[in-house]
């Protein structure tokens, strides 16, 4: 046998766990890679789901056990094998124990587990946060200053638990102006419809924050999507407003300010200043990891001295060639009167994000020296 778990403790109720597994409909909510979910009957053992993955096959599970807001087990039958997810939420002091467990038996249990099973372990934790999250009833969006808000969901990168965070700015013109958009699930979008109309999305560069544009696109067709540097090649898919650059568009120049980060090989990524916040909107260019991260988020985050400080990851600074073109970036950053810095892996900056972004690039050399 395979098999692989994971939990968290969630300030809910059981009945809150429940509600998000009894009803196929909110499958998707706490597992992304559903697109859509059915059951053929009432939630019960005996019923069978229908499930359509976004990537991969459409399978069917029957439900084989079930404890009403307790646990249940969806089974399906792979050749050689059968495949088990379990689902169990237990009271724990004054909230609740979430747990996911997939197991694999059979003789080709061994051979699935290879296959499978860097995946599934990846995937289990983003599971149960989910479902804390959406059991203890947060919001998409949480404000994290005047007129800014930001919503964070589960991203893994290479095996490695980066995360992702969004940020959302009201405009004073009207209007909202989404940066690194999340999947666009029915509560977020709930939430942004609350807040105003979504009129500008775009990424922090082409690597990181497009990967859900073509949902904000079909969701709001008046909005306009800007492309970063090199993004119009990567998505011949999507049909681009416009093109990210140094200057900043009327339209958001009286909120927003923006600078390129220029000198690295793969990342030329576009830095956003929202003045009435002093906040940093950031995509790659610095992560700022906490010490209860995992492992390998830290490793990949910091390198090998794992000194916890806000900065660029190992491989950034790496691919940083022109050195000199990197300093006057950052200098040029440097000149906006920020306080608060929003990443987008790890942890906010609330305050002195200046000096912390200086000394995250001191290793640049200083002027126009040779690069």
């Amino acid at each position: 046998m395979w098999a692989a778990q994971h939990s968290l403790k969630a300030n809910a109720s059981p009945a809150s766990v429940w509600a998000l597994w009894a009803d196929p409909d909110r499958w998707g909510d706490w597992n992304r890679d559903i697109a859509s979910a059915e059951i053929d009957g009432p939630f019960a053992v005996g019923s069978t789901a229908r499930i359509r993955f976004r990537r991969g096959p459409r399978l069917t599970f029957a439900i084989t056990a079930l404890e009403h807001e307790r646990r249940f087990t969806d089974e399906t039958a792979l050749p050689g094998a059968r495949m088990a997810h379990e689902h169990r939420v237990e009271p724990d002091g004054d909230g609740v124990r979430i747990s996911n467990r997939i197991s694999i038996d059979g003789p080709a249990a061994p051979f699935y587990g290879l296959l499978m099973g860097r995946r599934i372990r990846a995937s289990l934790p983003d599971f149960v946060e989910s479902e804390r999250r959406l059991a203890e009833g947060q919001p998409a969006l949480r404000p994290v200053g005047p007129e800014l808000w930001v919503a964070e969901t589960p991203l893994r990168v290479l095996g490695v638990e980066a995360g992702r965070r969004m940020a959302v700015v009201r405009l004073s013109g009207g209007g909202l102006f989404v940066h690194s958009p999340a999947e666009l699930d029915e509560r977020l979008r709930a939430e942004l419809d609350a807040l105003g109309d979504v009129r500008f999305v775009l990424p922090a560069s082409a690597i990181h924050g497009h990967l859900f544009m073509e949902q904000y696109r079909a969701a709001y067709p008046d909005a306009e999507l800007l492309a970063a540097p090199f993004l119009a090649g990567r998505r011949p898919d999507l049909a681009f407003d416009g093109l990210l650059g140094g200057t900043p568009d009327p339209r958001w120049a009286d909120d927003i300010d923006q600078a390129p980060f220029l000198g690295n090989r793969f990342v030329e990524e576009i830095v956003f200043f929202h003045r009435p916040s002093r906040s940093l909107l950031l995509g790659d260019l610095c992560w700022d990891v906490g010490d209860a991260a995992p492992l390998p988020t830290r490793l990949w985050a910091r390198g090998p001295r794992m000194r916890r400080a806000l900065g660029p990851t190992p491989a950034f600074r790496l691919s940083t060639r022109n050195k000199r073109a990197a300093r006057r970036s950052i200098d040029r950053i440097l000149e906006w009167d920020f306080d608060r810095i929003v990443t987008g892996h790890g942890e906010i900056v609330e305050t002195g994000g200046r000096a912390a972004l200086r000394e995250a690039f001191a290793w640049l050399p200083a002027g126009t020296g040779p690069d």
